[in-house]
């Protein structure tokens, strides 16, 4: 993709990160809706300075962790089946605990019918 300053002005070029390249190999960078045929993609991106997108949040992915390096790996990577997001300020896979039911990167409940669970403030 084309990096410009705050300006608009081309810099240079970078890379499509992983998280922003669509099925047909265009960067949804280069587009002002950061979409793939019309679909937004995943995560919130903001150009820098220098003008190289970085992804700051995925917040809006349920079951998933931010991806931040390097440049061209940066992505929200969901959580395998057997992981659950922690609920930090900044999301990670964490493996699930024996006492928990995890499904698609979350935490659907507890392994006892009846029992309660709570994290504690980073998990």
């Amino acid at each position: 993709y084309a990096m410009r300053d705050t300006g608009g002005n081309w810099i240079g070029c970078q890379n499509c990160p992983l998280g922003a390249v669509c099925n047909d190999g265009t960067c949804a960078l280069e587009r002002s809706d950061n979409s793939c045929d019309g679909v937004p993609i995943q995560g919130t991106w903001e150009r820098n300075p220098e003008g190289v997108y970085q992804i700051t949040s995925c917040d809006q992915v349920i079951g998933s962790q931010m991806v931040v390096t390097p440049h061209d790996a940066q992505r929200c990577a969901t959580c395998e089946g057997d992981e659950y997001a922690t609920q930090s300020p900044t999301p990670v896979c964490r493996a699930c605990e024996p006492f928990l039911v995890c499904v698609g990167g979350t935490v659907s409940g507890p392994a006892v019918p009846g029992s309660s669970y709570s994290f504690d403030d980073d998990g």
